[in-house]
């Protein structure tokens, strides 16, 4: 049996950072997810936690995570010059979107910019495809992030939001 309690930690006008612990088995774990206006940015732990996804992808997601990009084991696979860290926040966006999917594998095919990440995904098992577009100036437009030039302040916005960058994320089939 597991309970939940919330509690806000700092809350002003921008963002709150929202501790949440878990009591189960008499074990206490702290796990925190910042909300910014009416965007929840969780924690990699929660999401992972909340997710059906098979212990093999969310080990390989913790991979990614932690740098070690050589171990995804081809349950994360990306094509050539894709940046381990804009293919975690794909995976994050999946991961939040399917909670209750067993995913075992993505294939991740896009194209970097500098503020964007453009391209399409496939979820397996079931060959689900998602065309989406990560855009951190796109964020920082609309949250009105602007750096000390006047232009969207896209690393504040990939910073604060994280995957929640998607301007576009949409499934375009289920096979």
């Amino acid at each position: 049996m597991s309970l939940t309690d919330i509690s806000v930690i700092s809350e002003d006008t921008e963002q709150q950072v929202v501790e949440s612990k878990s009591y189960d088995s008499g074990l206490s774990l702290p796990r925190y997810e910042i909300m910014i206006d009416s965007t929840i940015v969780q924690s990699i732990e929660l999401i992972l936690r909340s997710s059906q996804a098979t212990e093999a992808f969310k080990k390989a997601v913790r991979s990614l995570h932690s740098g070690d990009f050589g171990q995804p084991g081809g349950h994360i696979n990306a094509n050539t010059g894709a940046p381990p860290l804009k293919v975690l926040r794909v995976a994050l966006k999946i991961l939040e979107s399917f909670p209750g999917t067993a995913i075992e594998q993505i294939s991740v095919n896009a194209v970097s910019g500098c503020s964007n990440f453009t391209g399409e995904a496939v979820v397996e098992p079931g060959g689900t495809r998602i065309n989406f577009n990560w855009d951190c100036a796109w964020r920082a437009l609309q949250e009105n992030m602007r750096d000390p030039f006047g232009d969207p302040d896209q690393m504040k916005a990939a910073r604060e939001y994280g995957y929640q960058c998607f301007e576009t994320f949409e499934i375009i089939s289920n096979i």
